[in-house]
């Protein structure tokens, strides 16, 4: 890992270096790393501190590696954005942030041909995850814009978000596309050499990008207005004519605001792209969309007229972007065809916010994914579409249509006969990861049980190491059929190979999974202990096993306890320990309307003092009509049969 780690490092530091127009600032440049940290790293003048978790035991995924790679490079840009220049105030949070997380991105695509010690993937296919994350906290009820106003320290904890970090990236990378790289670069070489060793503005960055882009027309103000003073995602889907031949065919933009209370339509530069009936890409164009409902361009259809069309090609603007009835049904059944990784994620990303919004049945997402899985050649966006996949079926799809459908059974038997073919590293350590959540079944649980006692040749090609089975035992305390004295005998031999920190969690986490009745009430009376020694990820640990899905008809007994106590947990621990009560033992039934009512009835009665408890109850709210949508989507729109 330390290779990789400072190969990384003092090629950033050069890019840095020619790209800002400024030395590093300081004199040495420390890499520490801490156990039980509760952020992934910390910027500290010349002495960063990073989380444990990025200290690796077994083989990693490419896109686990790309992300060490991106903190270590976020980290360093803070060296000169945050360190050599500090914003005066919260207010100008998102900026520290947003910069870091943007330009170390860019850096990387930038630098990674150089780098000898390890092959990156490409970074765009990571920053298109943290895009959806903001694009997803921005149709929540708690969005915010980007610069937020802060009246205080204690507010500014709650804008360490997804709007803070990846909205505001994906934002400042529609400006650098707006202005160009060049005058980016002299911007922040002005910024860095007026400011250093002071405090700034948002106003003295964005007078410096004004002046460094004045060449492009650059205003820095109504970009400010539309931009950063205001919440909320636009949504843009193409409207065209799939019969249309003239040479004067008009292809319209449609905007609108996803979310009816943030209402704003903003200006975005993208390309748009036509597809041919194989799939390939033949015209883009660089359009710039207006801040209004209705944009329309005209292209000439008379030789060949596209069986799809694609807005923002590339991901250039921050935008949710819909699809076509043909365009979606084109790429529904030609997924494949498509050349481009980059261009799959965008369409699959697509596709898994038409379910979230219930423009597409859940049970139709999985089945796509399960007949297109096996052929996806590119990990990070095999990465990308199981994680939605897992997403779709815990959140969007109904359990009866789950069963009816054998989707966890058709995935897990997609999966491993994939990782029993493959013979990539990089594609078995990402696939056993995915193969192990899709067990959900005895015959899958026996399965599992085969390949931790090396008794399955058919994956003895697979690492199995520490990490991989601490996985494999979480499905195994699940199952009816195998014994508990066997899942203690097993767990016994793991904790011998694995005196680790993390091995301790583990056990703590599966032993609260298979605790009696008796261990049950005590286990939820420590989660009241305020004398407790034990550690908010201890406790947390103990906390997913209690709560397991296989607990869930236990766990029926303690909802209406966790409703009751949720206010006093929030006024008498802190916020970790807080956030941690809300979410891991939240229920897990589907009775929608019944626990929208509860949370609601918490949430009347919580004053402002209460911020990390109110965010959490309306946002947890708008899940939960959000998921209660989608049911209804599914299971009368479904088109898939049996």
């Amino acid at each position: 890992m330390t290779t990789p780690m400072f190969e990384t490092l003092f090629e950033g530091i050069k890019f840095f270096e020619d790209f800002f127009k400024v030395p590093f600032p300081f004199s040495k440049y420390d890499s520490i790393f801490c156990p039980e940290y509760n952020v992934g790293a910390m910027e500290n003048p010349g002495a960063i501190t990073f989380n444990e978790s990025l200290v690796w035991r077994e083989a990693k995924t490419k896109e686990q590696i790309l992300i060490l790679g991106i903190v270590v490079l976020h980290e360093l840009c803070h060296m000169w954005f945050g360190n050599l220049v500090t914003m005066k105030w919260w207010d100008d949070l998102w900026l520290n942030e947003s910069f870091a997380q943007y330009v170390s991105l860019h850096c990387l695509a930038r630098v990674s041909p150089r780098i000898q010690s390890i092959k990156y993937s490409d970074p765009a296919l990571l920053q298109m995850r943290g895009t959806v994350m903001a694009m997803n906290e921005d149709q929540k009820p708690t969005t915010h814009p980007i610069a937020a106003d802060c009246l205080n320290t204690k507010q500014s904890e709650t804008n360490f978000d997804a709007i803070t970090y990846h909205k505001g990236c994906a934002v400042l990378k529609q400006l650098m596309f707006l202005i160009g790289e060049e005058a980016f670069s002299n911007a922040c070489s002005n910024y860095f050499n007026k400011f250093k060793w002071k405090n700034a503005e948002l106003s003295d960055f964005l007078g410096a990008l004004e002046e460094a882009g004045s060449d492009q027309g650059f205003q820095a103000q109504p970009w400010k207005a539309s931009w950063l003073q205001t919440a909320g995602v636009n949504e843009c889907i193409p409207e065209w004519n799939p019969l249309g031949r003239s040479a004067q065919e008009k292809v319209v933009i449609r905007q609108t605001a996803a979310v009816p209370n943030y209402p704003t339509l903003r200006q975005h530069r993208l390309f748009l792209a036509f597809f041919d009936e194989e799939g390939r890409v033949y015209q883009k164009h660089n359009v710039l969309v207006k801040a209004q409902t209705e944009t329309a361009f005209y292209y000439d259809f008379s030789h060949k007229a596209p069986s799809a069309v694609l807005v923002n090609y590339g991901e250039q603007a921050f935008m949710k972007i819909l699809l076509d009835e043909k365009s979606r049904d084109f790429f529904l059944g030609n997924l494949a065809k498509i050349e481009e990784q980059h261009t799959r994620a965008i369409i699959w990303v697509a596709f898994w916010n038409m379910v979230r919004d219930a423009r597409l049945s859940g049970v139709d997402f999985v089945s796509a994914v399960i007949d297109n899985i096996s052929r996806e050649t590119d990990t990070s966006v095999l990465s990308l579409v199981l994680t939605y996949t897992i997403s779709t079926l815990d959140y969007f799809v109904p359990a009866e249509q789950i069963i009816q459908f054998n989707l966890r059974e058709k995935l897990f038997n997609v999966l491993k006969t994939m990782l029993i073919s493959e013979r990539s590293t990089h594609v078995t350590t990402l696939l056993k990861r995915f193969f192990i959540s899709f067990a959900k079944d005895e015959s899958a649980y026996s399965y599992l049980e085969q390949w931790i006692n090396g008794s399955l040749e058919e994956l003895n090609h697979v690492e199995l190491g520490l990490d991989t089975k601490w996985s494999i035992l979480v499905p195994i305390f699940r199952s009816l059929n195998i014994s508990l004295p066997r899942k203690y005998e097993l767990l016994r031999k793991q904790e011998t190979e694995d005196k680790s920190d993390f091995g301790k969690k583990m056990k703590l986490r599966l032993e609260a999974q298979v605790a009696d009745d008796t261990k049950r009430r005590e286990i939820w009376a420590s989660f009241f202990d305020k004398t407790s020694k034990q550690s908010v990820k201890d406790i947390a640990k103990v906390m997913e096993g209690f709560n397991d899905v296989s607990n869930s008809a236990k766990s029926e007994a303690i909802y209406p306890e966790y409703f009751r106590n949720l206010k006093r947990v929030y006024q008498e621990r802190d916020k970790e320990f807080g956030n941690e009560f809300f979410s891991l033992l939240s229920p897990l039934n589907d009775r929608f309307d019944e626990n929208i009512q509860l949370y609601q009835d918490v949430l009347q009665n919580t004053g402002e003092e209460l911020v990390w408890l109110k965010r959490k109850l309306q946002d947890q709210i708008d899940t939960l009509q959000r998921r209660k949508k989608a049911y209804q989507f599914a299971r009368t729109n479904t088109q898939r049969k049996i």
